[in-house]
């Protein structure tokens, strides 16, 4: 063989293998795109009564008498089981999805932008330990004393989490704002469309609570993801279901951030007229920190004012984000077994 022809024929090769490189990151991509927006669209609708009734528990202002630290798993249950009754008596079934519309849209494009972000982060992550670990290898064979820091596997999922969460939260704050405010109002009802709302507040409205927002979601998409990749290594005894897995990593994320959360929901509200009879006094928050000293000096204190609607919080974390996990699993299997991938 010619050695023009030895050239040709490697650059066909080398084409080749680019062209199934390419053609299986843009399968990976869809896939995860695809996956995460199912994700999104299953898990809202599984979890939107218990994502109404912690919003409004979050929204009440008022001072809880009359508290019981010996039970507060109790007490906690009745109030929300007080708070779900009074819905359904006072504005029907139906406002248990109200908003559900924006949620949706919420959920879904950010499952869609989120899942494929986080896994071209980690496999970037993963590719550059790989990296550092050969060299590392090759030092200790040939008796170098330079090294290359290899990272916990723990610590790229976070990492690629916070920076998939940022991303997600800056392109769908917008739809949390108009989800929260819809399921938020109560009766009487003070906007009763997008554009009502948006006469109140402007379009600058949709991004109140961004600062306490990106400071929620980036520790908790990172913690979300570590867990999750934590107990499918060490739940091998149900091998490693996601179902599982995913509740666990939502209830250890909502239990260690839910503080942020509530601050994050008083924020997007504020400057939005509410029903002071249901919420308690509309209070002014000069940002996240003062937010959350008022909460606890005026409400309750660290448990009963910062964990105020917790119980239902964690219902919805535990069902949402097993649910999500189950079906984007489940989705972007299906989509790379039908490529050939």
């Amino acid at each position: 063989m010619s050695r023009k022809n030895h050239d040709d024929e490697s650059i066909e090769i080398s084409s080749s293998l680019n062209y199934t490189a390419s053609t299986r990151n843009t399968t990976s991509w869809k896939s995860s795109a695809l996956g995460g927006a199912g994700a999104g669209f299953f898990s809202r609708i599984v979890s939107a009564p218990f994502d109404v009734i912690k919003i409004r528990m979050q929204l009440d202002a008022s001072k809880i008498n009359n508290i019981n630290n010996s039970d507060i798993f109790a007490t906690s249950w009745k109030r929300l089981m007080s708070t779900a009754r009074a819905i359904y008596k006072e504005e029907g079934l139906i406002t248990f999805f109200r908003g559900n519309i924006p949620a949706l849209c919420l959920w879904v494009g950010y499952g869609t932008i989120q899942f494929p972000i986080f896994a071209h982060l980690q496999q970037m992550l993963n590719n550059i330990q790989e990296v550092n670990q050969k060299n590392n290898n090759n030092n200790r064979m040939s008796s170098s004393s330079s090294s290359s820091f290899v990272f916990p596997s723990a610590t790229i999922d976070f990492a690629a989490g916070c920076c998939a969460g940022i991303v997600a939260t800056l392109s769908t704050h917008p739809l949390d704002v108009l989800r929260t405010r819809f399921a938020g109002q109560g009766l009487p009802k003070k906007y009763n469309t997008i554009w009502s709302m948006l006469k109140g507040t402007g379009p600058k409205g949709l991004y109140k609570g961004i600062s306490p927002a990106l400071l929620y979601v980036a520790p908790s998409m990172g913690l979300t993801f570590s867990s999750y990749g934590f107990f499918q290594k060490r739940l091998t005894i149900i091998n490693s279901n996601p179902l599982v897995c995913g509740a666990l990593s939502g209830l250890v994320t909502k239990t260690v951030l839910y503080p942020l959360d509530i601050a994050k929901k008083r924020l997007q509200l504020q400057g939005i007229e509410r029903n002071e009879g249901v919420y308690g006094p509309n209070r002014k928050y000069n940002g996240m920190v003062d937010c959350i000293i008022k909460i606890v000096r005026k409400e309750g204190g660290i448990v009963h004012g910062l964990y105020k609607g917790f119980l239902p919080g964690m219902l919805k974390s535990v069902v949402s984000t097993g649910a999500t996990f189950v079906f984007y699993e489940y989705i972007r299997e299906k989509i790379l077994m039908q490529q050939g991938v």
